[in-house]
């Protein structure tokens, strides 16, 4: 009989020991480390993508939306967000494990949650069920819904394993992402040494917007008005989000405003003081309803200055519209001015 290579065993059974060799290595990494030895596993599936219309209760390791109407397999990964400040349902997930193969005796299951580092800082001596919660939803129990309830700072196990064999178990590990809460912007001066502060938050916010502040307009005074802009994010947390940015800011008169002291005459550089577009982080804001400002605005100002004064003291209405032009557009309606300032005149009425 001829042989392959001039020697050796016949050509076609080397290749029936390479195909059997092939098969039974492509069969245990198919099993990996949930093979059991009565041929039981727990998998793993990717779920299928959220579409637009459902309502995102969290996401995978991968990114993927879930929807919290949807039933998924096991995952091996999810990160929930809980901070719909508006909203007081429950963010939750369902899963079902899943017993292979189908045609299995005893597909009976236990289902079990802990902190991943139960001596940790933040996790000490906390319940991981006032967070994390499971829930059974079918009578097999091979259906759970996981909620959270608050936000965690420590990253959470979920571990589900079969009741015939320890070793088909798995996990799938619970994180929580850092959001963005809002934007905060300080103003104070000589004028206001406690200052104003104006709020902006975004939907994941419980604290509400501080809409509108008035300034104390004080004409004599010549000092620069100080400025803080922070954006400020939720402190609890196992994932960390992307920072923004706040590096514009637009300060635009209104138009109100533009057309009643109009009458006063004003300056060929009054547009830009009506339109003050600048940088936070320098930490100043340009003149702004303080001396330099009436002189720059209004060239008769020394002449009609009682007569601007009086007007300032009676303009009940918003003298600017405050943006943040390069918010992220999921969080802050940028279409919409975040704050309005509006005059205090108490301290008019001493000139």
């Amino acid at each position: 009989m001829k042989t392959a290579n001039g020697g050796g065993k016949p050509a076609p059974e080397q290749y029936k020991i390479t195909s059997l060799i092939f098969a039974a290595i492509l069969f245990i990494v198919t099993l990996g480390v949930g093979v059991l030895f009565g041929y039981e596993y727990l998998i793993f599936q990717s779920p299928p993508q959220a579409t637009e219309s459902t309502y995102v209760a969290a996401e995978d390791g991968a990114g993927n939306p879930l929807d919290r109407d949807k039933i998924y397999p096991m995952q091996s990964r999810l990160i929930f967000n809980r901070a719909y400040a508006s909203s007081s349902d429950i963010q939750s997930v369902t899963l079902r494990a899943n017993v292979l193969p189908e045609d299995t005796d005893n597909k009976s299951v236990d289902w079990s949650i802990s902190f991943v580092n139960d001596s940790s800082a933040w996790a000490q001596g906390k319940n991981v069920s006032d967070y994390i919660t499971l829930t059974p939803i079918s009578d097999d129990n091979l259906t759970v819904t996981i909620s959270c309830l608050n936000a965690f700072a420590e990253q959470i196990a979920i571990n589900v394993v079969s009741t015939k064999n320890p070793l088909a178990k798995a996990t799938c590990m619970v994180d929580y992402r850092q959001k963005l809460l809002g934007v905060s912007m300080e103003i104070k001066n000589g004028t206001m040494p406690d200052g104003i502060r104006l709020y902006y938050p975004t939907k994941y916010s419980s604290e509400p917007k501080t809409e509108t502040q008035a300034f104390k307009v004080n004409p004599d005074y010549v000092g620069a008005w100080g400025l803080n802009v922070n954006c400020e994010y939720s402190e609890v947390f196992t994932l960390s989000c992307e920072k923004q940015a706040i590096d514009r800011v637009l300060f635009q008169a209104n138009g109100e405003f533009i057309s009643e002291f109009s009458q006063f005459g004003f300056s060929d550089q009054a547009d830009s003081y009506f339109n003050m577009e600048f940088n936070p982080t320098d930490k100043e804001l340009p003149p702004l309803l303080n001396k330099p400002w009436f002189l720059s605005v209004f060239p008769q100002y020394n002449v009609r200055k009682e007569q601007i004064i009086n007007a300032m003291k009676n303009f009940g209405m918003p003298v600017y519209r405050v943006y943040f032009p390069l918010l992220d557009a999921t969080d802050f309606d940028t279409a919409e001015p975040c704050f309005y300032i509006t005059i205090d005149p108490t301290l008019l009425y001493s000139m």
